[in-house]
């Protein structure tokens, strides 16, 4: 990829990651909670938002959580028994990619797929477009900025260490 692909990427996140921002920020403000967070996207996306922890073996290592559109829900899947820091990143990063309209819509309703339910399987059903650089480089931007404004209570002392330790402070 050439510096001019990159710097064409490069504006193109911005000016999508603002335009997504601005619409959180007119309805939440600058500070809001996790529970905020969800209600907006769930009204944004006009679908409900299913958040739920795993504790799979076949869930990769490397994945703390993907997203996946379904027939009747948005669906979030987060790895059981990740630090609080990380699950909070992990969901902000999944909304982003919810937000920014990064899926394909699935028809089968979250009943049949916990049915036969398969992380692998999951993971990945949209692949070309979660594996696009464009669409990571939007939902890593949308995590971080949507981090920043989440409310202090949903942070913990151990969250506040993770931060301190890479050399920020959370307010």
């Amino acid at each position: 990829m050439s510096n001019n692909d990159h710097s064409f990427i490069y504006s193109a996140v911005q000016r999508d990651v603002k335009q997504i921002m601005d619409g959180i920020y007119a309805f939440l403000g600058k500070r809001f909670s996790l529970d905020e967070l969800y209600l907006y996207t769930q009204c944004f996306r006009q679908r409900t938002l299913v958040i739920e922890d795993h504790n799979h073996a076949s869930l990769s290592a490397e994945v703390n959580g993907y997203s996946i559109v379904l027939a009747d829900v948005d669906y979030i899947a987060i790895r059981a028994g990740i630090n609080p820091f990380l699950r909070i990143t992990t969901i902000a990063h999944e909304i982003g990619h919810l937000l920014a309209g990064h899926h394909l819509l699935h028809y089968e309703t979250l009943t049949q797929f916990q049915r036969h339910y398969c992380p692998i399987d999951a993971q990945f059903r949209d692949g070309s477009l979660l594996n696009n650089v464009y669409c990571e480089s939007v939902a890593n931007l949308l995590e971080t900025l949507i981090v920043e404004s989440l409310d202090a209570a949903i942070i913990d002392d151990s969250t506040q260490k993770v931060w301190a330790y890479f050399g920020g402070e959370y307010r």
